[in-house]
């Protein structure tokens, strides 16, 4: 006597029927000696039909509720969907990520009407990259892998997008922080210094300097140098007066009116050279000094490496400077003292800086460098090119190139140009 039915060859919850699509199911009785004769039911032939030997078939779209009888034995119910299936599965592009990156990808499936529109997702490579079920990509190394995004509703649609990964991280590259970590504090202040700082993995950060007028007009040894981008104040501090103007005092009574973040720093002032060293030695960064005064005095020079040898050893940092003569004078007064600070020539096309310079190329911006004997040259990422490393390796120069704001460009330029120093950016590019 039967004493139970077993249905089996069942498709997957999730598995969508469709429009007059056939399945065949089977029964089983038990004990296996028991007899007796099969028979099926459907809770909605309308959804799907059932014959005698347990094939369904498909009608309107819905659900209904199959069952298998022997005699006064039933099995339990099996759920079957009919509906429309998935026919195509659309994946968003994927830009190169550096490895610890996440990304989303968008995912599209049609047709519109299409009644099971989850997804599975898979990738081909786990070590280049992981995509959880909602499609969040993870780069893991470098290397390629294929993301493929698969309908479950059975019927094999799916997309896929090919992955990149790059490994950029503090190691391809002397990275500079420029201004400081100016992305997350005001330019030239302590605070985007210590961002940098506590970010980790700069090789230093970029400032500019001035030198402000002396505090005892009878003293020209009582000015102080200062850190900020511009001459002028404005935008940035509240005054527009310019910095080479002001006493030492009249600048500290300053207060950020501008820059990133601002409103948070209220308490900040114009830094001193002296603070800016002491901070970036406390996190093991370089300082490089950008000198933008070329009307500077070999007086003023010899106080600036003073303030210099105040605080650290100047053979610790870098002298960088668009004026190669200025540059050139710095390098004089540093020779004649045993003292032996990384000198960088920034050449650029933009703002007139080629006729400034008396410049008609990138070329001639690496052969003034050689020629001046500064350590090397930095020119803007339109500038670099295959000669202009050629060249500069030719005469034993290092090279820089800046703002590089972007990871993918950042790392295809070291592609590109192996032999790249010095990357100077606004932002964190590497892991």
């Amino acid at each position: 006597m039967p004493q139970g039915v077993i249905v089996s060859d069942v498709p997957d919850a999730l598995y969508v029927l469709a429009p007059g699509e056939t399945w065949q199911l089977s029964a089983k009785v038990t004990p296996p000696i028991a007899t007796g004769v099969v028979t099926w039911s459907t809770s909605d032939d309308t959804v799907a039909s059932v014959s005698a030997d347990g094939v369904v078939t498909t009608g309107e779209k819905g659900q209904t509720q199959v069952q298998a009888s022997c005699g006064d034995v039933s099995s339990s119910e099996v759920t079957l969907t009919a509906g429309t299936p998935v026919s195509e599965v659309t994946l968003s592009e994927v830009a190169m990520l550096n490895v610890d990156e996440e990304v989303t990808v968008a995912s599209a499936t049609g047709p519109e009407d299409a009644t099971n529109t989850s997804l599975s997702w898979t990738s081909s490579d786990a070590s280049v990259a992981i995509v959880t079920e909602a499609g969040v990509v993870k780069a893991m190394g470098a290397g390629t892998a294929t993301i493929t995004a698969a309908a479950r509703d059975g019927h094999g649609a799916a997309g896929s997008v090919e992955v990149t990964v790059f490994d950029l991280n503090s190691a391809s590259c002397n990275f500079i922080a420029h201004r400081g970590l100016c992305t997350e504090a005001p330019e030239n202040t302590l605070a985007a210094f210590r961002a940098a700082g506590e970010a980790g993995g700069f090789y230093g950060a970029e400032c500019d300097v001035y030198e402000t007028q002396p505090e005892d007009q009878d003293d020209p040894t009582t000015s102080r140098f200062v850190i900020c981008h511009n001459e002028s104040l404005a935008g940035l501090w509240n005054t527009d007066a310019l910095v080479t103007e002001l006493t030492p005092s009249e600048v500290r009574m300053l207060t950020p009116t501008g820059g990133t973040n601002y409103e948070q720093y209220s308490t900040e002032r114009v830094p001193f050279l002296e603070e800016y060293l002491e901070v970036l030695a406390s996190y093991g960064m370089t300082p490089v000094i950008e000198l933008k005064d070329d009307e500077m005095s070999d007086e003023s020079i010899g106080r600036l490496i003073d303030a210099v040898a105040s605080v650290m050893s100047v053979d610790d940092v870098q002298f960088i400077s668009f004026y190669s003569d200025l540059l050139d004078r710095v390098k004089e007064q540093c020779d004649e003292r045993d003292l032996h600070p990384t000198l960088g020539y920034l050449v650029s096309a933009r703002w007139g800086w080629f006729e400034k310079e008396d410049l008609t190329s990138a070329e001639e911006g690496v052969q003034r460098a050689a020629d001046y004997g500064f350590d090397y040259v930095s020119p803007d990422e339109e500038l670099l090119s295959e000669d202009v490393m050629a060249l500069a390796d030719e005469l034993g120069l290092g090279v820089g190139t800046w703002t590089i704001d972007d990871r993918i460009t950042a790392w295809e330029l070291l592609q590109a140009y192996p032999g790249i120093d010095y990357i100077t950016t606004d932002y964190k590019l590497f892991r």
